[in-house]
């Protein structure tokens, strides 16, 4: 017998390939889910997924991935920025903490003589307000 004779052919061997919905990977990965998360969801192992993405779009799974994870982070921020532009005060102030470095400023001060007191406030005032972001300082005598 021939080698050419002891070749097998290997079309239509094996399991018949899982159809999987790129819409929900999408999806998934968008929300932040990882390769091994999107796969269970899905119905196939890692590997699976990891080579169908290869076959696919021609890129590995880590770049792939990073796309449309990045792509759910914006949608994300997009969203918050639109609740804070909608006057949501606690997406405001968290807003505010996270992007522009704001901190609620709650120093108290004492001299060691005991006789004076210095209270830090920072007041983050209404949408109308002239001056939203003032500093109000407060000294207290003993």
């Amino acid at each position: 017998m021939s080698s050419e004779e002891k070749k097998v052919d290997k079309k239509g061997a094996g399991r018949p390939q899982k159809e999987i919905d790129w819409d929900i990977v999408y999806r998934c990965l968008e929300a932040g889910c990882n390769g091994v998360q999107v796969a269970a969801y899905v119905g196939v192992h890692a590997d699976t997924l990891y080579h169908a993405v290869k076959r696919k779009f021609d890129m590995n799974f880590s770049d792939f991935s990073a796309q449309y994870s990045s792509k759910g982070e914006v949608m994300l921020g997009l969203k918050q920025f639109q609740e804070a532009m909608k006057g949501d005060r606690g997406m405001l102030i968290w807003l505010g903490k996270q992007r522009l470095g704001q901190k609620e400023n709650h120093a108290h001060q004492v001299e060691h003589s005991g006789t004076m007191t210095q209270l830090r406030i920072v007041h983050f005032g209404d949408s109308d307000d002239p001056q939203p972001f003032r500093n109000v300082d407060h000294k207290k005598e003993s």
